[in-house]
């Protein structure tokens, strides 16, 4: 053969060639193979979403075991939910809502509180006294309101009847707006009503952040604006005209 017929069969088309074994056409086995490679691809993707989700899970139950709460003084004379601080056992309910360095609320320690303490003497009404801590800021940083209230729940777990005395110690050497009485004066005030060993309770202010609490559930209660002092009689306010014999008196009967 010459060279030309040589050259026209090396340069004619060359057959396609394909590996042992290859098909153009999918096969029952490669398609199971592949379609169990997917479905396994899948349940790796969800062991792993449910695990993440598991371990999510658990630290979100962790960290809300672990959280600090507000510490709950402890008194089957104080109500956990709303701090009221219990004094009698009348029918008739009155609840009083304070701040300790509230001017208005001096004077109406002054002049309903001995009446209100009558009828408790009496059997007739149960007060629920409210301390609570809206006016941190008239203390230029000393944050007496909730100081204060925070000595009041100390004396409270100490001697529930003490309570009132505290009150009234404290309303009578309130301080002027600005100032503010130290922890030193509330452990003091605490002695002069026969209450002593809350001097850790009162420096470290065991209870302050469960008055924050019981101050915002009052807020709401109140319908976002709270302005000591308050004075409720059997679930209804009272308009505090001054007049107690009025104002509480003639609802207790």
């Amino acid at each position: 053969m010459g060279a030309d017929g040589r050259r026209r069969r090396r340069g004619g088309s060359r057959p396609v060639r394909r590996r042992a074994g290859a098909s153009l056409v999918s096969s029952p086995r490669r398609d199971r193979r592949r379609a169990a490679a997917a479905r396994s691809g899948r349940r790796r993707v969800v062991v792993w979403s449910a695990a993440a989700i598991v371990v999510l899970a658990a630290a979100v139950v962790a960290a809300v075991l672990l959280w600090p709460r507000a510490a709950v003084p402890v008194s089957d004379r104080i109500d956990p939910e709303t701090g009221a601080i219990s004094l009698g056992t009348g029918a008739h309910e009155v609840d009083v809502v304070v701040d300790l360095h509230c001017p208005v609320c001096a004077q109406f320690d002054e002049l309903y509180v001995p009446v209100i303490e009558g009828a408790v003497t009496q059997g007739v009404a149960t007060l629920r006294l409210h301390p609570v801590a809206v006016l941190d800021s008239t203390s230029a940083g000393a944050e007496y309101s909730t100081r204060a209230a925070n000595a009041t729940y100390c004396v409270a777990v100490a001697d529930a009847d003490a309570v009132l005395p505290f009150v009234r110690e404290l309303m009578t050497h309130q301080p002027d707006a600005g100032a503010a009485l130290t922890d030193a004066n509330l452990i003091r005030a605490a002695a002069n009503v026969g209450v002593t060993g809350v001097d850790d309770c009162v420096t470290g202010r065991a209870y302050a952040a469960f008055v924050a609490d019981a101050t915002a559930r009052a807020q709401s209660a109140s319908g976002g604006e709270l302005t000591p002092p308050v004075l409720v009689i059997d679930g209804e306010t009272v308009a505090i005209t001054g007049d107690p014999a009025a104002d509480v008196t003639a609802r207790l009967g």
